[in-house]
């Protein structure tokens, strides 16, 4: 008997989500979770840096992976009264999260920066922000065309 008989085959292939709605989610969810990874080193009193894979030439010419600092800007911030605020953003465009087209969540104090950047990924991953996301997207697509 061979080796490729004993296995079980079938027609099955890799197939990832081609639904527009579900990759902008994710691709929000995503970025919400290094907001949220930043405010946990915030609060923890600890540097916070992400990194990316790159390849570089080194000296003797030969290609190698290395990892350099990635930009990062916190979307949350304290106002001069020392009250914190949120905003929510899809490119380089804040959301809009009421009907009053406010964009950012007003978060008090610095202790409740956790819960609040929790209760907007819930908000995404539930669907809630699906229209202003899809608004957002579109700007960004036109932009660069």
């Amino acid at each position: 008997m061979s080796i490729l008989a004993s296995l079980e085959t079938t027609k099955s292939t890799r197939n990832q989500s081609t639904d527009p709605v579900i990759r902008r989610r994710n691709k929000l969810v995503g970025k919400l979770n290094e907001q949220l990874a930043s405010a946990r080193a915030l609060l923890n009193g600890e540097e916070f840096q992400l990194t990316r894979m790159v390849t570089q030439t080194n000296e003797e010419g030969e290609r190698v992976r290395v990892s350099v600092p990635k930009r990062f800007r916190p979307w949350y911030w304290h106002d001069v009264a020392g009250k914190w605020h949120m905003e929510l953003k899809y490119g380089a465009k804040a959301l809009p999260l009421s009907k009053s087209n406010d964009t950012a969540v007003v978060v008090g104090e610095k202790d409740n920066l956790l819960a609040t950047i929790d209760s907007l990924i819930a908000a995404v991953e539930k669907g809630e922000l699906d229209k202003p996301i899809e608004a957002a997207s579109v700007k960004v697509g036109k932009r660069g065309k």
